[in-house]
């Protein structure tokens, strides 16, 4: 997908796996060149305009397993899917639920 659209290469490896229950968890690795991202996300993060074209309300009831994010990586919302698996996730700092690797 990464090269026929983006055409960018994509390198992807299984960093674990792991079944539990009638589930099984795999955890990949992408590895690819992505500066031109890390550029544009530094621009947009300076502007100030709010360009969403849907009603967050909206957005929180297609995506029932979302999760919003603040600078200091509190949870400060998640969807009805994703607050049954984690009941008190809301107000956590998401280092604190999650492991979040580069």
């Amino acid at each position: 997908v990464g090269r026929r659209f983006y055409d960018t290469n994509v390198q992807i490896d299984i960093v674990s796996e792991r079944e539990e229950f009638d589930i099984t968890h795999v955890v990949f690795e992408l590895k690819f060149e992505n500066t031109a991202y890390v550029q544009q996300a530094t621009t947009d993060k300076d502007s100030n305009e709010l360009d969403l074209a849907v009603d967050c309300y909206i957005f929180f009831e297609l995506f029932p397993f979302h999760m919003v994010i603040s600078e200091s990586l509190e949870i400060v919302s998640a969807g009805d899917s994703l607050t049954q698996l984690f009941p008190n996730i809301v107000g956590e700092l998401i280092r604190d639920i999650f492991n979040l690797v580069r």
